[in-house]
Formats: C-alpha cells, structure tokens, sequence
C-alpha cells in the first residue's frame, strides 16, 4: 500500500519538534515501510523562508520514508498561533491546492492525519475526494479548540465553551508576523556551518525563545491582566462583531469533517467518549492504543539493565543543567537512599511542572492545614522529613523559567538535579533507577507518551487521574492515582510512597508490557485494509 502521514511537524525530525505525537508518527511509518509498504509523509506551518510563495520542497528521506515539506503555510503551526484566525483552520485555498496537487502526485491508498494545524479541515475531504481511504488519529483537542490544550486561559479545563463566546478572551495570541519572521530568518541561518550553534546565539541577543516551534506553549500564551474580566458578557461579545460565531462555526465544521474520514482513532477511551459528546460518529470512533519506542526495551532485559547501569553513587546534591557552569547550588551529602522521583516533559502549566513544584514546596502548609493548629510545629516537621528523603530530578524543556520555585525547594529537599529537557535516546539511562515518575497533568492529556516510558521501564507512576492517564495507570495496581490539580491528595500520595518503600516494587510488579511499535504497526496495517 501507499500511505501518506499528515502532521504538521517534519517527520524525519522526531522528538526534536512536535514532540511524542512526532516520534510515535515517524517509528509508525518506518515500521510500515519496514513491512513492504510504501510511506510518504507531507508536513505544514513549520518551514518559513524569504520566499513570497508557498510551495511543496522534498525533505530528506528517513528509513525509507520519502518526506515532503510544505513552506510558507499561512496557517502557523502549532495551531494556537492562528488563534486571531479560526476560520483558516477550516478552509486555506493555498495550503489545500499544493495538498491536493501532492495527493495526485503519490496516489496514495491511505492518507493517515495525525493533525491538521498547518493544514485545515478541507484537507480532509480533499483526500476523500481523491479516493483515498482516510484515518485521523484524535492526538490533542485541537479540532474543538486552537488554543489545543481545551484550557481556559492556560489553567481551567474549557467544559463548555459558551457557543465561542470564551474563546474570544481565552489567550492573547503571539504576533504572527514577529514568529514568521523569527523562522525565517532560522531557516537560513541553519543552512550556514555551525549554524545551529549560530542561532542559539542569536536567540540570547534578539531574545528569542530557543527552539521555537516546540518550546512550552506559556512562552506564546501571554498572561492576561488581572484587571481583565474573567469572561465577557454576550452584550459584550455583540460589540466585537459577534466574533464568537466564528469560534462555533470553526468547530462544528472541523467534526463535519472528521465524519467525512473512513475511520477515526482515539488515543485511549476517554478521547474517544470526548469527540462522540462533540458529534464524532461513534461508528466511525475506536480506542487504539499508541505504542511506543521504549517498549523495544524488553521487560526480559530491564533487571539485568537496571543492575548493570545503575550500580553507581551519588556524590552530589545539586542544582544541574546541561551546562555545568549553570549549576548553582551543590552538597556532599549522599543521596544512596533517597527516593528518586522524576519529571519528564516541558515545563508548561498544562503538563504540570510548576504545580508538581508548587505541592512539593507547600507540602509542610498543606499537612498543617489538614492536622490543626494545635500540631501545627509536628505536622511540618514531619513535612520536612518526608521532603529530605526525596530525590526529584526534573528533565524539561524551558526548566529554567521555572527557577523562581526550584532554588527554594532546593533548601527543602533532599536532593535535586535539573536538566533543561533530554535525548530521547538516552532514556534508559536517564529511566534508570528510578523508583516513581510523576504525569501531572492539568488538561485532559490524551495518551502521554512519558507514562509508557516510564511504565515499559517499569517505573511506576504517580499520576493525575484524568485524560488518558487511567487507561494505562491503575490505582494501587500498577501505579498511583491523584486527584488533577489537588496539592493535598498529590502530597499525601508522595507522604505515602516516601512511607513505604516496599510499595514500590508490589507497584513495579504488576506493570505490564508496553504495546511495542511493531505489534501496533500490524494492528494499524489491519485497520487500513478494514477501511
């Protein structure tokens, strides 16, 4: 067969843009090739150059994956840079021509969106159109919401979005001509030698975000004034041109859409639930589990790998980054017998890291506040104990905005070590060892990728019970559940794996293998002759 991968991230860049949905969409593709398949993949709203023209330019093949780029998308991706502009996510003349002049060209039997920013919705019935059988994979919200994360002003879950009306305040969007701009002139600084180490420099000067098109969406989203009302009233909303219209109009046309595809795949059961409620069929709607790249690490091999790797002793307590002359605080006391807890991710506000940070520094208040007044001096030494017994290490992109909360949490704990974000290929040794992971998400996290990880490492996890997170992590069976966004019930979860070591490894044995990339590639190559 013939099958086209849709996302707006270039394939052959995996990890280093468009995060996990880019990495599972180029290990799937590659093992589709490796079964005899022919994979082609096509990306849009990430490539920008000096150009006055958009226009469809070969990328490199990757492991048998032939890679088409579309530059000068209008539509910017990811796709809460279009955020002033809903309607172009339904419908972009330009973008859908060289789509469509693409499909003639391959002729593929499959064409398999993993998302449609960069593109638009109409991309979808082009492929129908042209007599490819059609899958959308449901990796986000953002065909109901193009802020993507379904949070209203990057903090509370959008459970109704008013018919448009609280999209119209929800972010204030970055400047799309500054970011055209900003990747124009990264595109040709990177052709030059050295040039990715050029433009980091450059970024420092100009006060560039370092790698743009992925860093954490907080970078983007600025913070809306406190003075500003939380919501606007529909008078008020009438004097803005009844721009809520467009907001409504966006999302019923993208599932109109959606139901014009062969089949659509939910990442776990409570996406699946969540785009019927919007008016997906439910026909055309089925859970299939994501597999992942670290299940290639055999459960067979993982205790023979933990004694081999992971044997040495911490000498230091300190403050880390990935360059050595940025750590800032440091200790000679061991940390042999912490208990080691990590944070793989970004360092943005839907995924968590700053409220991790937040519990853990106001662990001793919150047990306070629970125990009394009148044991108000025990609760908090207590608090203290518990917090010197815990080793985090925190692996995020953009960690370091996020100084302000870990220099004084530095003073509490046990030990800590920061690296701004990490190599994907390194995870074993970075897994290593380690006795929990926490996801703590505050959106409805679809399937994150860090909970397979983990898991396939058997690193039990200590995760909010929301999203996709309960379709893999079992309370008290295989992990630990918290309530999203409760500092209290997240902190007496950690009180209660500090307190009993041993729960650890009844968690850890009753972690299952995680679904591999090729036992998926052959329930994906099932599902495309079903179409």
């Amino acid at each position: 067969m013939k099958i086209l991968y849709v996302n707006w991230a270039p394939l052959w860049r995996g990890a280093e843009v468009g995060g996990g949905v880019n990495i599972y969409s180029q290990s799937m593709a590659v093992k589709l090739s490796e079964r005899g398949h022919r994979l082609f993949s096509i990306s849009a709203g990430f490539a920008y150059d000096f150009k006055n023209r958009a226009y469809i330019k070969r990328g490199p093949d990757c492991m048998g994956v032939k890679n088409y780029e579309i530059f000068n998308a209008p539509n910017i991706a990811p796709g809460f840079f279009n955020y002033e502009n809903p309607m172009q996510d339904v419908s972009e003349p330009v973008v859908e021509k060289l789509f469509d002049e693409l499909i003639n060209h391959i002729k593929p039997d499959i064409v398999h969106f993993h998302n449609i920013e960069g593109f638009s919705s109409n991309c979808i019935k082009i492929a129908v159109k042209r007599g490819c059988k059609t899958l959308f994979s449901l990796h986000n919200y953002h065909p109901v919401c193009n802020q993507i994360y379904l949070l209203y002003k990057d903090k509370d879950i959008c459970k109704d979005f008013n018919n448009g009306y609280k999209c119209l305040d929800c972010i204030q969007p970055p400047s799309y001509s500054k970011e055209i701009m900003k990747r124009r002139i990264a595109f040709h600084v990177n052709l030059l030698p050295f040039g990715d180490r050029i433009w980091r420099k450059l970024q420092r000067i100009a006060g560039f975000a370092a790698g743009f098109p992925t860093q954490n969406v907080n970078r983007f989203l600025k913070k809306i004034p406190s003075n500003k009302p939380s919501g606007l009233s529909q008078d008020q909303c009438a004097l803005s041109d009844n721009r809520h219209l467009l907001y409504d109009k966006r999302r019923k046309l993208i599932i109109e859409s959606l139901n014009q595809a062969h089949m659509v795949h939910a990442v776990s059961d409570f996406v699946r639930d969540f785009y019927i409620s919007q008016g997906v069929k439910a026909h055309l709607v089925t859970t299939c589990h994501i597999g992942n790249k670290m299940a290639e690490v055999s459960i067979g091999n993982i205790n023979s790998f933990l004694q081999d790797k992971c044997k040495g002793k911490y000498q230091n307590i300190e403050i880390l980054s990935d360059n050595k002359k940025e750590s800032t605080i440091s200790s000679k006391r061991s940390v042999n017998k912490l208990l080691k807890i990590i944070f793989l991710g970004i360092s943005s506000q839907p995924k968590g890291l700053p409220f991790l940070l937040e519990t853990l520094l106001s662990m001793d208040r919150h047990n306070t506040e629970m125990s009394g007044s009148g044991q108000q001096n025990s609760a908090e030494t207590k608090y203290a104990k518990i917090l010197k017994q815990i080793s985090l290490h925190i692996h995020a992109r953009g960690v370091w905005e996020l100084y302000h909360l870990i220099e004084p949490l530095s003073k509490k704990i046990g030990s800590i070590e920061v690296h701004d974000g990490y190599d994907f290929n390194n995870l074993p040794n970075i897994l290593c060892g380690m006795n929990y992971g926490v996801v703590p998400p505050l959106w409805y996290d679809n399937a994150p990728q860090v909970v397979f990880e983990m898991m396939a490492m058997k690193v039990p996890v200590i995760g909010a019970n929301i999203g996709g997170i309960p379709d893999f992590v079992k309370d008290m069976s295989n992990g630990i559940l918290f309530n999203p966004g409760d500092r209290s019930d997240l902190a007496s979860k950690i009180e209660m794996v500090v307190s009993d070591r041993s729960l650890e490894f009844q968690l850890r044995d009753n972690i299952k293998p995680m679904k591999t990339p090729e036992q998926h590639a052959c329930e994906l190559q099932r599902f495309y002759k079903e179409i």
